[in-house]
């Protein structure tokens, strides 16, 4: 799973794009790892350039005049993008 995102950052950097990242818990792959590894590996996709979203889901998505997708998160958030990605994992 951090290859796929390590790979859609350098597509992002490389286009001048952006990637954001939107886990439930306090960081990536939280519920398989131990804590200060799931923290380790969230800091090592923030260092790549990955926008970070923690302690999150999506409630609701919608399109934007412009053409966008615009997630609505638990937390009240919202953020624009342009293509999404959703990759689950399960125990």
């Amino acid at each position: 799973m951090i290859r796929v995102f390590l790979l859609l950052c350098g597509s992002a950097k490389s286009t001048k794009g952006s990637v954001t990242q939107v886990y439930p818990e306090y960081g990536n792959m939280a519920k398989v790892l131990p804590e200060y590894l799931s923290r380790w590996t969230t800091d090592k996709v923030k260092s790549e350039g990955v926008d970070i979203i923690t302690h999150s889901t999506v409630k609701d998505v919608t399109t934007t005049p412009d053409g966008k997708l615009k997630l609505s998160f638990d937390t009240g958030k919202e953020v624009g993008f342009i293509y999404t990605f959703s990759l689950v994992y399960t125990l």
